[in-house]
């Protein structure tokens, strides 16, 4: 600070508290802007979902087909496209989806029927799929026996968009 004061002479002490001011509301802007899209596409769209949730109590869930995140070792996964494999559908990018949980429960998350993880209380989570038709559905499970769900909900992942299913009570 000493350098620029002897280069152009006293400053006012309201044009450093101006300065000041800027520089920490910029900062403030640039902490709140939302992060770029992992992944840029001249015509990339984000879409919102919202469903309620609906009651289910035993027996078998027609919309589940693993409900295990234990992993095969004979059984290897597809490489996603952003990751040097190929996505599902026409298009280069996979599809992003964001799972937005505005309940009080922990929730299961399955993509086409497999189980992709668990999204905490009022929690986020976030993956990628391939583009085409993509199937999500939900499942709160509670000590009863009793069950909360959300859908089947079907997007039509485009290449490069990015889709938000907000689960609601």
């Amino acid at each position: 600070m000493k350098t620029l004061f002897k280069t152009h002479g006293k400053l006012p002490a309201l044009a450093v508290v101006a300065l000041f001011t800027l520089l920490a509301a910029a900062f403030a802007v640039a902490q709140e802007a939302p992060a770029a899209k992992p992944m840029a596409s001249a015509k990339a769209n984000s879409k919102v979902v919202t469903t309620k949730a609906a009651s289910r109590s035993g027996g078998a869930d027609p919309n589940v087909k693993s409900d295990s995140d234990k992993n095969n070792p004979n059984l290897k996964a597809p490489v996603p496209a952003n990751k040097g494999g190929k996505t599902r559908g026409a298009g280069p990018l996979p599809c992003g989806v964001h799972v937005d949980n505005r309940t009080p429960w922990f929730v299961r998350i399955y993509v086409d029927g497999d189980y992709r993880g668990t999204v905490n209380q009022y929690g986020d989570l976030v993956g990628i799929t391939g583009n085409g038709p993509t199937n999500v559905y939900a499942v709160a499970v509670f000590d009863d026996g009793s069950q909360k769900y959300w859908g089947p909900h079907v997007f039509n992942c485009v290449a490069g968009d990015s889709y938000t299913w907000r689960l609601g009570e």
